[in-house]
């Protein structure tokens, strides 16, 4: 396996990894991630951001996983996970 930083190319395979991963939870429901506009555009979301960071797992080429840290932008102390 691997982490590494989220890249552009990888934003699709994240997005669909999120979305059906809060599905089979039952939580594909508005006002969650499932429904974030920048959901399918993280890597550019992220990049625009200070302070933070979106890391993905890879195994064999496939992104089975990935954590984003960034600061809250109601309150920059805290962090969202």
């Amino acid at each position: 396996m691997t982490i590494r930083t989220l890249q552009q190319n990888d934003n699709e395979q994240l997005a669909l990894l999120i979305q059906t991963s809060l599905a089979s939870l039952g939580l594909d429901k508005a006002g969650t991630a499932y429904y974030d506009p920048q959901l399918k555009y993280l890597s550019f979301y992220y990049e625009q951001l200070t302070d933070a960071c979106y890391w993905v797992i890879e195994h064999q080429n496939k992104i089975i996983g990935g954590v984003g840290i960034a600061p809250l932008e109601a309150m920059p102390k805290v962090c969202e996970l």
